[in-house]
């Protein structure tokens, strides 16, 4: 056996998919392609930034776009909550830390207008 298959092998013996007695499969649930198939791209292809075109590194004087991707505290949010792909997400990263370094962005909390409006919706929403 060649390098490249043993390698295959112990790959799809680690990941094999844990069946239940009483499962019905087939051989080819087996196979490498099945695995690849299965495991496919969780991240999306596409986000807001890729469908409208913007660079988000350039956003970084847009305090109502970045305060979308930073929490209450002033912590950037983790890509599960922005839903952004990686690159994007690193992007948008640098955008808010150059903001916040230029004075743009508070770097504690968010903006005590945003935080009243937010406040008001909320209280709304109760009614």
């Amino acid at each position: 056996m060649s390098a490249q298959e043993e390698t295959d092998m112990r790959e799809l013996q680690s990941s094999q998919i844990k069946f239940q007695p009483g499962d019905i499969y087939a051989p080819n649930d087996l196979s490498m392609e099945e695995l690849k198939a299965r495991r496919g791209n969780k991240k999306p292809a596409k986000d807001a930034f890729d469908l409208l075109g913007l660079n988000p590194i350039k956003e970084y004087k847009n305090y109502n776009l970045l305060s979308e991707y930073v929490s209450s505290m002033g912590r950037i949010l983790h890509s599960r909550q922005t839903g952004l792909r990686p690159v994007n997400q690193r992007k948008i990263s640098k955008a808010i830390r150059r903001a916040v370094g230029i004075g743009f962005l508070p770097s504690t909390h968010k903006h005590p207008e945003i935080l009243r409006a937010q406040e008001t919706q909320f209280q709304t929403r109760k009614r």
